[in-house]
Parts: structure tokens; sequence; C-alpha cells
């Protein structure tokens, strides 16, 4: 149902709802109805609503073109995830990369604007 509701609208300048917030845009789900069903619902709603919304988290990462998910966007969105679920989060830096040996990551990032963020 959470991936239903989305529309993915950022991009699309021409479009009025290009202007709106992430909230604005989303569409609302007014009631729904359930015939039949686990014994705990609530549950699997919930679990079914997390799921939906990892999903659309990572639509829009995907979706959007490299200078909007820069190595520092991502490692923000990283955590921001970490910090409201409670999770330790690592990021290395680039001279922490090159300490540990990683040449091959270096490599590929090496023509790159932004420094390497390795999560």
């Amino acid at each position: 149902i959470v991936t239903g509701l989305a529309a993915d609208e950022r991009f699309k300048a021409q479009h009025e709802a290009a202007q709106k917030t992430a909230d604005e845009r989303k569409l609302k789900l007014t009631s729904l109805e359930l015939l039949g069903g686990p014994a705990d619902t609530a549950a699997a709603i919930s679990k079914g609503t997390a799921i939906g919304e990892g999903v659309l988290l990572t639509k829009s990462l995907v979706a959007a073109p490299a200078n909007y998910v820069t190595p520092t966007a991502l490692a923000e969105t990283a955590k921001a995830i970490s910090k409201e679920h409670g999770l330790e989060l690592t990021v290395l830096e680039q001279e922490e990369c090159e300490k540990l040996g990683m040449g091959s990551y270096l490599g590929v990032s090496q023509g790159a604007v932004e420094p390497p963020k390795f999560i």
C-alpha cells in the first residue's frame, strides 16, 4: 500500500507537485478495510509499512541523479536512518580508507568532485 501511494515527482520541473515538499506530495490513505488476515494484524501492517518505506527510500536514492545523491548526501541519509532506529554507524573518510589500503575503492572515486565516504 505504501509503495502504491507514492509518486516521485521531484525532478519534474514543469509539474506543480515538484514544488511541494515530500510530505505534501504524499497521497493520504483515509481508510482501509481488511478481510481476514493474521491474528496480530497491527504488527503485520507495521512490518509491511516499514518495508514499503524502505523500498521508497531505496527507489528515491536510485532514481536521483548523481549530483543529488553525492557521497555526503548518502552518508547524511545513513546517519539519519541510524539515529532514527538507534543503530551504530561508521562512515570512513578518504584518509581512513587510504590507511586501510582500500586502493580499488579509492581508484573508483578518483574522478569524483567530492571525496569518498565508505558507509
